[in-house]
């Protein structure tokens, strides 16, 4: 594959066995449509609802080579490293950099040649469909009351982010924040945010918190409920949100 893209088995980049150019450059993308057949009409009717990712497959062709016994060796550590419980994939293209959680489905021998070399196709599943890059925060976006603005680097992502953590600096006494795209989102409603207080909303654990300092992003033993509503308010108030570890990318 050319220079500037590759992939990396849990770190490792995949021009250790010779990665071929018969590998997918990217995961596949198939969805599940929400959609109900109705006798005596044509075609289908569509529920409104946004389609659902399937997991995709990624398919590498590895090349080993060596003598016999480089060949064993390079084999062997492709193996170990495939059946490791946690398996990462990541991709690298164009200077984006993706990985994610990755599980083994196969490893096929091809064509051999004796002291010379081996092809191997790879099979592996991303339960997670998305591919996700680096740790990102949002700049800080002032919010007068009532009014409704744009998370940045929320709204640039092209999957959704379930663990992202939004922080809120009062004063304030209510906070909704609605997901575009599929009208979900979150929402809190407290006892009244001083000017030197901070929330953070967990999306993952559906948490709130409130602290005086602006870096307590992880999660703490003193938390209250923030509730989850379909669809979502599209208002906040006052806001500097969010935080998540890492954005994650298309498929």
């Amino acid at each position: 594959m050319m220079a500037d893209i590759g992939w990396s088995l849990s770190g490792i980049d995949t021009v250790r066995w010779r990665i071929q150019g018969g590998s997918l450059w990217r995961p596949p993308v198939t969805v599940r449509r929400d959609v109900l057949t109705l006798p005596g009409r044509h075609g289908v009717t569509v529920t409104g609802r946004p389609p659902v990712f399937d997991e995709p497959t990624v398919t590498l062709e590895l090349l080993c080579e060596g003598n016999q016994a480089d060949l064993e060796a390079l084999a062997n550590e492709l193996l170990g490293i495939l059946a490791h419980p946690a398996l990462t994939l990541g991709r690298y293209s164009g200077g984006l950099v993706t990985s994610a959680p990755a599980q083994f489905v196969s490893l096929s021998p091809g064509e051999f040649v004796p002291d010379v070399g081996a092809f191997f196709t790879v099979s592996l599943a991303v339960p997670g469909v998305f591919m996700r890059g680096a740790s990102a925060d949002s700049a800080p976006v002032v919010v007068t009351d009532g009014a409704t603005v744009t998370v940045a680097t929320l709204a640039g992502s092209t999957g959704p982010v379930p663990d992202a953590v939004l922080r809120i600096r009062g004063a304030a006494t209510s906070v909704h924040v609605v997901d575009v795209v599929t009208g979900t989102g979150l929402s809190w409603a407290g006892p009244a945010l001083a000017a030197t207080d901070y929330l953070f909303l967990h999306a993952a654990t559906l948490t709130a918190r409130r602290s005086t300092s602006a870096t307590a992003w992880p999660p703490a033993a003193a938390t209250s409920p923030a509730s989850s509503t379909t669809p979502a308010p599209a208002r906040s108030r006052r806001g500097q949100p969010w935080r998540a570890p890492t954005p994650p990318t298309a498929a």
